[in-house]
């Protein structure tokens, strides 16, 4: 695939998973549980604002208008600086990712208090066995702050199984 098949492929894919995650933005994903030690409920939101640091892209313009081209297809090889050195490892599985992000909380997941990866530090994390995406708290709310691949949960710390329950706004 040369250089621009491959860009075509990106944009296409980063307009799926923007409008994916587009869906999240009317929602409130709330997590349960008498079986947290921190709170019982942990209220989740998402902003157009996290979409850019979960793609991993590096980009010139803000990230408002970063998820606005990537909805609307506007996006171009000058806004992806890292491209596409990352495209084929860090952008790319992340990417694949986020194109199911919202069926991710349409089934049980794995989710985890205090969950810690390398420099990585979440006050939840969740794992449908695929990927894992971790939370920080912005109190009223938690926002998604990382997105890997493969279920990364602390086997050596309690890993509860919750049905997220969605609210419209």
């Amino acid at each position: 695939m040369d250089y621009d098949e491959l860009f075509n492929k990106l944009k296409v894919d980063l307009k799926i998973a923007a409008q994916e995650y587009q869906k999240l933005l009317s929602v409130t994903i709330v997590f349960e549980s008498k079986n947290f030690k921190l709170s019982k409920i942990y209220n989740a939101r998402f902003y157009k604002q996290n979409f850019l640091h979960l793609t991993g892209v590096k980009t010139n313009l803000s990230t408002g208008e970063y998820f606005k081209r990537c909805l609307d297809e506007s996006i171009s090889k000058e806004n992806i600086l890292n491209f596409p050195d990352a495209y084929r490892s860090t952008i790319y599985k992340k990417v694949k990712n986020l194109k199911t992000i919202f069926s991710f909380f349409t089934c049980e997941l794995l989710v985890q208090e205090n969950f810690t990866r390398n420099t990585v530090t979440c006050v939840i994390a969740t794992s449908d066995g695929y990927k894992t995406l971790g939370f920080v708290n912005t109190k009223p709310y938690i926002r998604p702050m990382t997105l890997m691949s493969r279920n990364l949960l602390d086997n050596n710390k309690k890993v509860l199984q919750i049905t997220p329950i969605i609210k419209n706004n």
